[in-house]
């Protein structure tokens, strides 16, 4: 019972202190959240089969080059020497020179043999689709080298949201009970040392 007297004097401190780390939870929160997604993605295809008397290039090959060149195009969209071409073809000036921060704005993934999905993301929806328009520009120059044919499909834009009003519940939860239990330990051995 002594324990919790001393948890009752101390209740407005760690009232005020749950009350500031959630408060901070809330502002992170919000300025993490609102960034804008552009879905889209590459359907690819051989635009020519090879052919010879000696050999026929049957489906199966066919199926296995695209998907090779799948994962070659879902790794190629994310190195940075693209991603500066596609800010510059976007008209956008780079956020930053870090190639660590620009590989983190798309992701890109083979999803099947013959489909990448590529994910870009920004601060504002303009920047976000400028930057998808101008890697999918980009990337139709630099495939037309091959012989496969890459289509992208429609973009689609979203927004992410974090629920900043309940992270900051949780948090503010999380550092009040850690708070008494603090006060409680501290009384148990302050009580044990006399």
């Amino acid at each position: 019972m002594f324990r919790w007297k001393a948890v009752r004097r101390q209740l407005p401190l760690l009232v005020l202190i749950g009350a500031m780390a959630g408060f901070l939870a809330l502002v992170i929160a919000g300025r993490m959240s609102g960034n804008y997604k552009v879905y889209f993605s590459y359907l690819i295809s051989l635009s020519e089969q090879q052919t010879t008397d000696d050999y026929k290039f049957d489906g199966y090959y066919v199926l296995q080059a695209t998907e090779l060149f799948g994962e070659t195009l879902a790794a190629w969209v994310r190195t940075p020497e693209v991603l500066v071409a596609a800010h510059e073809r976007g008209g956008l000036v780079l956020a930053s020179e870090d190639p660590r921060h620009l590989g983190g704005l798309v992701e890109a993934r083979q999803e099947a043999p013959q489909l990448v999905t590529v994910v870009v993301q920004g601060k504002s929806r303009d920047r976000a689709e400028k930057l998808a328009r101008g890697l999918q520009d980009e990337m139709e120059e630099r495939v037309r080298q091959y012989q496969f044919e890459v289509v992208p499909t429609a973009t689609w834009t979203g927004k992410n949201q974090i629920a900043a009003p309940v992270v900051a519940g949780t948090v503010f939860v999380f550092v009040f009970l850690l708070g008494i239990n603090f006060v409680l330990l501290r009384e148990a051995l302050h009580e044990n040392s006399d």
